[in-house]
């Protein structure tokens, strides 16, 4: 049986379905709450008026328009959506009263149309071999996607449907050493009887929770955030005043509430205090570690010059990087902050988890997620005060890590100074290393790349290296098999981009493959000719171009006016016809 995507296709069937029945969704209106017969009688008219347009398909009729549908006929399709339109009507009608009560901004044309999709994929799996009418068929796709619809809309709203009401469970405030944490219990269901029985000892609170939760709450009550109403409300559910705790019903009844309502302001009150809390102590880590580096007490400059010597940690790097740069209540780098190496690394970290999506990549280790984030945050960056700052890598160290001091100055455990590369090769050198796929290019990120001779060798081999065999044929130094497949690839090589490269040969093959643009035009103090890809050649594999070995290259093959220079002078060994380069 043939089958055919639903997803692709259900646009296209909304469509022709609000053309062939104008105004159908415009400016839906929420139906009228007067009575329950008013609203009834106003459905079934609907659903006789609007829906019942087209008479139900005979067997034979449906079955074959079915066979074409699933053949992939657009036409046949719709068409049985436009004669089964009025059974999504009766289905989604069910939920009439659900919507007036609890979504009075969702219509049932709203619900209707998003029966159709489930309507497409009930053509899609419809067998005939089963010997059950279409109808019937239809009638358990349509009706499970709209109870899934229903639950996943009523969920993000908190309103009961059916037993999905039960499915979220509330938490409860845990503390410890480390600080706060959020920890499930299980609250009491609106569908479940109320009894004393349901009530779990661990929702009790601790007399330390409950210190911190009332000096949490006196502020939020001074600030406005919540009412007193909802203060009481949460004291007694979690028996914050060791008085009797109530259940949610016992609440509802007192305050005159819906238990579900109830069950919303006490998880909101809860949400506020958790936030407070969390911001509360994350202010209290930054003023520790501002008096930290600030203090002149001898004590805590014992502590602090025992940290500088052995490094503080990631938690600790977030904190000074914070003081420095998102508050700015520290203004200078306090000095031997980068004396130990792990302090560098962790702020490098710190900095670079800065980034939106950074350190998840990196705790999953997924080299290309941070290289991509890399190249369009931290290459790409523009700096936030360009009267200060260019634009780049080592701005965005300096200016969003205040990493400036160690940028700047020459450090031991750094391969070079002034360089955002170095940065990351101590820090991520995964980030970097060619060996793994998907890394970033060492050209992308490190200024005066090609200064070093090593640079350029391992980028002109791992150019050639994409010959087929010329590896292989380079580890057993053949020298013939080498020379023939640069003949073949490199002499003769065809531009794959021609809008960018112009010409073909030995100089856009390196540019084009091996990415060696800038290694090439430039001067470079180590190569013997600028623009040559001969000298490229003669750095990496000084024997493959020889006049004495006639299994190897002829310098006029791979070099305009060789014979200008004082090595190419000796007679070059005949070529064969094929190789010889026209005048």
């Amino acid at each position: 049986m043939i089958r055919i995507s639903a997803s692709s296709e259900v646009n296209s069937a909304k469509t022709s379905l609000q053309r062939k029945y104008q105004g159908r969704r415009a400016n839906p209106q929420p139906l009228d709450k007067a009575t329950t017969e008013q609203s009834s009688n106003r459905v079934d008219t609907y659903l006789s008026e609007r829906l019942g347009i087209l008479p139900r398909l005979k067997i034979d009729e449906s079955n074959e328009l079915i066979h074409k549908a699933q053949a992939g006929d657009t036409k046949a399709r719709n068409e049985i959506i436009e004669h089964n339109f009025g059974l999504i009507g009766n289905i989604a009608k069910r939920y009439r009263f659900f919507l007036e009560t609890y979504m009075p901004d969702m219509t049932l044309n709203d619900l209707i149309s998003d029966g159709i999709p489930f309507l497409i994929k009930a053509i899609q799996n419809y067998d005939f071999s089963y010997g059950i009418e279409f109808s019937t068929h239809a009638t358990t796709y349509i009706k499970n996607g709209l109870k899934t619809r229903m639950r996943n809309l009523t969920s993000k709203r908190g309103i009961p449907f059916g037993k999905t009401s039960t499915k979220n469970k509330p938490t409860t405030l845990h503390f410890n050493d480390e600080g706060l944490n959020v920890s499930s219990i299980k609250d009491e269901q609106a569908s479940t009887p109320d009894t004393e029985a349901s009530i779990k000892e661990e929702e009790k609170i601790s007399t330390v929770q409950r210190e911190r939760i009332l000096a949490a709450i006196a502020e939020l009550l001074s600030t406005g955030a919540i009412t007193e109403r909802e203060r009481d409300i949460f004291f007694k559910y979690y028996s914050i005043n060791n008085e009797q705790k109530y259940t949610i019903r016992k609440l509802g009844d007192e305050y005159g509430l819906s238990r579900e309502r109830c069950r919303q302001l006490k998880e909101e009150v809860r949400k506020k205090i958790i936030s407070h809390l969390q911001k509360t102590s994350f202010e209290i880590e930054l003023d520790e570690m501002l008096t930290l580096l600030t203090s002149t007490d001898e004590k805590v400059k014992e502590e602090k010059d025992k940290l500088l010597r052995n490094g503080f940690n990631y938690k600790q790097a977030v904190l000074i990087r914070h003081l420095r740069v998102e508050t700015e209540r520290l203004s200078y780098t306090p000095r031997g902050l980068f004396r130990a190496p792990q302090t560098a690394k962790n702020l490098i970290l710190a900095t670079l988890d800065t980034i939106p999506g950074f350190k998840d990549a990196r705790d999953k280790s997924d080299i290309e997620t941070m290289a991509e984030l890399y190249r369009k945050h931290v290459i790409n960056y523009k700096a936030k005060d360009p009267a200060k700052y260019r634009n780049g890598q080592q701005t965005f160290f300096e200016e969003i890590g205040g990493l400036t001091g160690l940028i700047t100055t020459k450090i031991n455990y750094l391969s070079k100074t002034g360089s955002a590369a170095a940065l990351i090769k101590f820090a991520l050198p995964q980030l970097i290393d060619p060996a793994i796929p998907g890394t970033l290019d060492p050209l992308e990120i490190e200024r005066g790349y090609w200064k070093d001779p090593n640079n350029a060798k391992y980028h002109t081999l791992k150019a050639l290296d994409t010959i087929p065999g010329f590896k292989e044929a380079r580890e057993r130094n053949d020298i013939k098999i080498m020379a023939t497949l640069y003949r073949k690839y490199v002499i003769n090589y065809k531009a794959t981009d021609t809008d960018k490269y112009k010409e073909n040969g030995q100089r856009t093959f390196f540019k084009e493959v091996g990415g060696l643009n800038s290694l090439i035009s430039n001067k470079i103090a180590y190569l013997d000719k600028n623009g040559s890809t001969a000298s490229l050649i003669r750095l990496v594999l000084d024997k493959l171009i020889d006049p004495t070995n006639p299994d190897a290259l002829n310098p006029s093959e791979v070099e305009r006016n060789c014979y200008k220079m004082p090595d190419n002078t000796k007679e070059p060994i005949a070529l064969p016809p094929e190789y010889r380069i026209s005048a």
